[in-house]
């Protein structure tokens, strides 16, 4: 990871406008446990290429871990709302507040609107989607929502 985030680094030194390289910054601060950094990072991707929706819905994706490793979790709750506004299919948007809302209702929508949205995802899939978080309090949390969602494995 320290490689990538030092290739990074240096192609952000080239282009500091390059909004795919904030978001490739973000996520490897998410994965570094700097949540701080990664929020920086994904604001700049946002800014620099504001219309694009893959780079919004990355950067938005990215920030939503980054407030969770950061146990921003109100902000987090709120970022997710406004990002499935967005994109309704978002499967971050539906995992990350069942991470830090241990309500069972909730566990139960976010499952009925994942199994509508994405009949073939299984719990396997969003295990390898939170590859980034690498403190054990975070896997927890969410390893906890993924088995409360309970998609087959």
């Amino acid at each position: 990871m320290e490689r990538g985030s030092d290739l990074v680094d240096r192609a952000l030194a080239i282009n500091p406008n390059f909004s795919n390289g904030w978001n490739a910054r973000g996520w490897i601060s998410v994965s570094l446990g700097d949540g701080a950094r990664a929020l920086d990072a994904f604001d700049r991707a946002l800014r620099f290429n504001p219309t694009d929706d893959w780079t919004v819905i990355v950067g938005m994706d990215g920030k939503c871990c980054a407030l969770f490793v950061l146990d921003r979790y109100n902000d987090l709750l709120e970022l997710a709302k406004r990002l499935l506004s967005r994109h309704p299919s978002d499967i971050l948007a539906w995992l990350l507040p069942c991470a830090v809302d241990t309500n069972p209702a909730k566990a139960a929508d976010a499952a009925g609107h994942l199994r509508a949205l994405h009949p073939h995802l299984r719990s396997s899939h969003l295990r390898a989607m939170l590859f980034a978080l690498r403190t054990e309090k975070h896997r927890a949390m969410a390893e906890d929502a993924i088995v409360r969602i309970g998609l087959p494995e």
